[in-house]
């Protein structure tokens, strides 16, 4: 078998270390996926006054079908509710419930945790680089 060139070897880390990710996150999120904590989040800060699962799937860049799978089990558990535009009946709007925002405040405090502690030893110069 030939050996990956740089290129795969950087792409299969990235894919690696991303999916690593997400399973120390969802230690954090606790009933929910990081996933569908990203959705929430999305839909706490859209660019739109009463997003819909269009709006959604475009700030998260998946396909309407997957934000609309995950829109389905936030509702389920009681952290979103939806319900048809004033505007427009097909338009179906996509609110947060008062069991997210307290999911969101409990997440973030233990977020910031686990960023810090990711980055403790990344100077900050080399934290504005990675940014440019």
């Amino acid at each position: 078998m030939k050996a990956p060139s740089d290129k795969h070897y950087i792409h299969g880390s990235i894919f690696i270390l991303a999916n690593r990710m997400q399973l120390v996150g969802d230690r954090y999120t606790g009933d929910i996926t990081t996933k569908q904590w990203f959705l929430l989040l999305a839909v706490a800060t859209s660019d739109v006054q009463q997003p819909a699962i269009i709006d959604i799937a475009k700030d998260l860049g998946c396909s309407r079908q997957n934000a609309s799978r995950m829109l389905s089990t936030l509702v389920a558990k009681g952290y979103l509710t939806q319900h048809p535009s004033p505007a427009d009946a097909r338009r179906q709007c996509i609110q947060l419930t008062e069991k997210a925002a307290e999911k969101m405040r409990e997440v973030s405090a233990v977020g910031q945790l686990f960023i810090e502690k990711l980055f403790r030893d990344v100077d900050d110069e080399l934290l504005a680089a990675g940014m440019q």
